[in-house]
C-alpha cells in the first residue's frame, strides 16, 4: 500500500469523518487544537490490510474532546484523564514503511495493527515490534470477531483465531498490551486507558531514552572528520 495512501488520504477521510460529529465539544472543554500534545503515540498500520481505518480510529474518537490536526493530515488529538488532569494524546497514523524517519522523533507509546485474517500481516507487525524501542507498546488485532471467547468450535482452528493467539502471546512475553477491534465492536473510552496510563508513567524515562539513541544515531551517521594535513616546505 503506498504511503500517502495510508498517512494522508485514507486517514485524512477516516478522521475528518469522525471527528466532525463531536468537534462542538472543544469549546466545552476549553481545549483547542493548538493545545500542546502531553503524550506522543505512533500507531503504525500494516501495508495492504483489507480494514477500512475508521475500525481502528473509532476508539479513540469516543474521548470526551476530539480533534483533527489542521497542519497534519494524519494526526488526530484527545483529551484523556491522567494523573488527575486531563492530558492532551496525540496519536500519529504511519506506515511501516516510514519507520527509520519516524525514529528521529520522540514518542511515548506505540500501538502496533495488524489484521488477524492475514498472517503476512501479523509477520510485518512481529518484525517491526522487534525494531522498536522498549517503551510502551499495544497490539490491535482487527478481527471478525466481537469476542473471541465465544468463537464458535468450528472456527477454532481458523488462522484467524491461531493469529489472534499470537498477538496475545507475543503481548504477554514482552509485557506490552492486546486488545481486538471489529465492524461489531462497542467502543469505549477505557479501552486503551491501561495503555494510556503507563504511557504518561514512562513519559520521562521513555523520552529521554530516545533522545539519547537519536543522539547517537545523529553521530554515527555524520561522515568521518577530514583529518588535518601538513605541508611541507623544502628549502633549497
Amino acid at each position: 500500500m503506498d504511503l500517502q495512501r495510508v498517512t494522508s488520504a485514507q486517514a485524512s477521510e477516516a478522521i475528518c469523518a469522525l471527528v466532525c460529529c463531536i468537534k462542538h465539544r472543544e469549546k466545552f472543554f476549553g481545549v483547542t487544537n493548538k493545545s500542546e500534545p502531553e503524550l506522543r503515540i505512533a500507531m503504525y498500520v500494516m501495508d495492504d490490510d483489507p480494514y477500512p481505518s475508521e475500525i481502528v480510529l473509532a476508539p479513540f474518537l469516543y474521548h470526551q474532546c476530539c480533534w483533527k490536526d489542521p497542519d497534519q493530515e494524519n494526526v488526530v488529538r484527545f483529551q484523556v484523564f491522567l494523573d488527575g488532569s486531563y492530558r492532551c494524546v496525540e496519536v500519529t497514523l504511519l506506515s511501516p514503511q516510514g519507520l527509520s524517519r519516524a525514529k528521529r522523533k520522540v514518542r511515548h507509546g506505540y500501538i502496533l495493527v495488524y489484521s488477524a485474517k492475514r498472517r503476512a500481516s501479523y509477520n510485518n507487525m512481529q518484525a517491526l515490534f522487534a525494531q522498536l524501542p522498549n517503551i510502551p507498546r499495544i497490539l490491535l488485532a482487527v478481527t471478525d470477531h466481537v469476542d473471541v471467547k465465544f468463537v464458535s468450535d468450528s472456527d477454532k482452528d481458523s488462522l484467524e483465531v491461531e493469529l489472534l493467539k499470537c498477538g496475545n502471546s507475543l503481548a504477554t512475553e514482552t509485557g506490552a498490551f492486546f486488545v481486538t477491534v471489529s465492524p461489531q465492536s462497542d467502543y469505549c473510552e477505557d479501552m486503551f486507558l491501561p495503555f494510556f496510563t503507563k504511557a504518561w508513567n514512562k513519559h520521562y524515562s521513555s523520552a529521554l531514552a530516545q533522545d539519547s539513541l537519536i543522539s547517537r544515531n545523529s553521530i554515527s551517521q555524520r561522515p568521518p572528520a577530514l583529518c588535518p594535513t601538513s605541508s611541507i616546505y623544502s628549502s633549497e
